[in-house]
């Protein structure tokens, strides 16, 4: 299988809850994450929540060059067979340039066709509100922007919930095998998560 071509190895998790008890549950273990809720809405809107860990890539852009943060070690459910993950990030890369939306647009471009989820991987982050200098002039007293303009992560896998089937579901951009022992790593992790503290 073209992991890149093909779309994604979509695995059931088998967790009994809904997306709200397996982000809770997904997300203490990881410093990057996300939900994307679909409670209401048109039927093709609403019908799948997305989460989503351990990024492959952070890329945060500044006025004058993008940084890359690599991930090392394992990521979404990956942990050497262990409930909890195992990874961090590499010290940033930086590439100087003259338009840091065109790094990302290059980081984030779309590796495959696969349309069946309106997400299954890609660029999920924030934009701050300082990156309007990156298209408009802001007069100088303004003064300079702090910290980064955006931070995105780039994810190569992550959870759906069906809305209409009120499942759960692992998907990854590499092999069944490897896709299967991913989602057994975080159904472990989810059974290990205990109450809120």
């Amino acid at each position: 299988m073209d992991a890149f071509g093909d779309g994604p190895c979509i695995v059931p998790l088998g967790l009994p809850g809904g997306p709200f008890e397996a982000y809770e549950s997904i997300s203490r273990a990881h410093t990057h994450c996300f939900l994307l809720e679909s409670l209401t809405g048109p039927g093709e809107l609403a019908e799948t929540s997305v989460m989503g860990f351990a990024p492959r890539t952070i890329v945060r852009g500044y006025r004058d060059r993008v940084e890359f943060c690599e991930r090392r070690g394992g990521g979404g459910g990956e942990a050497d067979g262990a409930a909890a993950p195992s990874y961090s990030y590499a010290e940033p890369s930086a590439v100087r340039t003259d338009d840091p939306m065109a790094e990302l647009r290059r980081a984030a471009a779309p590796r495959t066709s696969y349309s069946r989820h309106r997400y299954a991987g890609g660029a999920v982050g924030v934009v701050d509100y300082d990156a309007v200098r990156l298209f408009e002039r802001v007069p100088e007293e303004a003064g300079p922007a702090q910290g980064p303009l955006f931070e995105f992560g780039l994810y190569d896998d992550g959870v759906l919930y069906d809305n209409a089937e009120r499942r759960l579901y692992y998907f990854a951009y590499a092999g069944q095998e490897e896709a299967e022992g991913a989602a057994a790593r975080l159904r472990a992790q989810a059974g290990s998560a205990g109450p809120p503290g």
